[in-house]
C-alpha cells in the first residue's frame, strides 16, 4: 500500500505516531477505534509499516524502500500475523487465538517487528479474550499487537485498559439520537456507594423504559405497514394468518433492534467511564454527549473495571432469557451498593 494512504486519512493521528517511532516511544500493544474495519485496517498496516521501517525519513515516516517497506508494500511481509472472524460464524473461537499466539511468541528474525493484527477484536469469545490478555499484558519482544475495532464498548475493559488507544473516527455516533434522555439520566445515578433507595429508584425507572420498547416496536411496524396487505388476506384465511406472522416477525425484529440499542448505550455509558478513571482527557473521549449527564466523583480504575464486568453479566443474564425485571435490578443494586 502507499504510505501515504494511511497518513492522508488521519494524518494528525499518523503523524502522532510517526514521530513516537522516531523519538523511541513506540508501544507494544494498541486498539485501533473506527467507523470502518477497511479503513482501520489500511491504517494498522500503515502504522505496522512505519514500526517496522529501518530507515525512517526525519519525520518518523517510513522509507517505502527498505526490505521491510517492501515487503509490506507488497503483502509478503512473513512476520505480519493477521486473525479475523471465521466467515460463518463471525466469532474469533479460543482455538484461533490459541494459535495465533503460538505463530507470536516464535523467534524474530534479526531486524525485523513482528506485527499481531487482530480485526473485529470484538468477535473474540470471552474465552478467546481471556486467554488473550496475558500475551496482551507481556507481549513478546520485537513484536507489536494491533486491536481493530468498530464496536469498543463490546470489549473486555481489561482488553482497553493493556492497549494504548487511537480514535480513527470520521462519523462519531451520538447516543442522543437513539435513546431518551430519561435513559441517560438513569444511567447517570448508577454509581457506587450511590445506596438501596438510589438504586431502587432506578430500578423502577429502567423497567418502566425496558417494558415500554415493545409497545414502541408495535407502534414503529403499524406505521410502517402496507395496509394493502391487510386488504389482500382480508378474504383468505390462510393468506391472513401469512401476514400475520410476518407482523408478528417485524415485531419482533424491532423490539430486539430497540433493546440492542439500550443495551450498546449502557454498554458505552460506562466503559466510558473506566477512560475518565485512568485518566483520560474529556476532549479525548469517544462519547462526549454523556457528559452532561454525569455526576459524582468517578470510579477507581478497579471500581470501573469491576462496574463494566457487572454491565457484562447483565446483558450475558438478559440474552440468556433471565427474566428481565429481575436482571435489571439485581445489575442496579450491585453497581450502586456501598462500601
Amino acid at each position: 500500500m502507499s504510505t501515504t494512504t494511511w497518513s492522508s486519512e488521519f494524518p494528525q493521528a499518523a503523524h502522532a505516531l510517526a514521530k513516537a517511532k522516531l523519538h523511541g516511544r513506540t508501544g507494544q500493544a494498541y486498539l485501533l477505534i473506527g467507523d470502518s474495519t477497511e479503513q482501520l485496517e489500511r491504517f494498522a498496516i500503515g502504522w505496522a509499516q512505519t514500526a517496522a521501517c529501518t530507515s525512517p525519513q526525519p519525520d518518523g515516516m517510513p522509507c517505502g524502500h527498505c526490505r521491510n517497506c517492501t515487503l509490506l508494500q507488497d503483502g509478503n511481509y512473513s512476520e505480519l500475523l493477521r486473525l479475523a472472524p471465521e466467515s460463518k460464524s463471525r466469532i474469533i473461537p479460543v482455538d484461533a487465538m490459541h494459535e495465533f499466539e503460538r505463530k507470536i511468541i516464535l523467534a524474530v528474525p534479526e531486524g525485523m517487528l513482528k506485527i499481531g493484527l487482530i480485526v473485529e477484536a470484538d468477535c473474540m469469545k470471552t474465552e478467546a479474550a481471556n486467554a488473550f490478555l496475558k500475551t496482551l499484558e507481556e507481549p513478546p519482544r520485537d513484536v507489536m499487537l494491533l486491536l481493530l475495532t468498530t464496536r469498543p464498548q463490546l470489549l473486555l475493559p481489561t482488553i482497553h485498559s493493556r492497549c494504548q488507544k487511537v480514535l480513527l473516527l470520521n462519523n462519531k455516533f451520538n447516543y442522543n439520537d437513539l435513546v431518551p434522555k430519561e435513559y441517560l439520566e438513569t444511567l447517570a445515578t448508577l454509581h457506587r456507594n450511590a445506596g438501596t433507595r438510589v438504586a431502587l429508584r432506578a430500578i423502577n425507572a429502567l423497567q418502566e423504559l425496558f417494558g415500554g420498547l415493545q409497545a414502541k416496536a408495535e407502534e414503529t411496524v403499524k406505521t410502517n405497514w402496507d395496509p394493502q396487505w391487510d386488504d389482500l388476506a382480508a378474504e383468505d384465511k390462510s393468506l391472513r394468518k401469512q401476514v400475520e406472522e410476518q407482523k408478528k416477525n417485524k415485531i419482533a425484529t424491532e423490539y430486539l433492534r430497540l433493546r440492542e440499542a439500550y443495551l450498546n448505550t449502557l454498554q458505552a455509558w460506562f466503559q466510558q467511564r473506566y477512560l475518565v478513571a485512568v485518566g483520560v482527557p474529556e476532549a479525548s473521549l469517544p462519547q462526549p454527549e454523556f457528559l452532561p449527564y454525569a455526576q459524582g466523583a468517578a470510579p477507581t480504575r478497579e471500581e470501573a473495571e469491576e462496574d463494566n464486568e457487572t454491565v457484562q453479566t447483565f446483558i450475558r443474564a438478559l440474552k440468556a432469557n433471565v427474566p428481565e425485571e429481575l436482571d435489571l435490578a439485581a445489575f442496579a443494586l450491585q453497581i450502586c451498593k456501598k462500601g
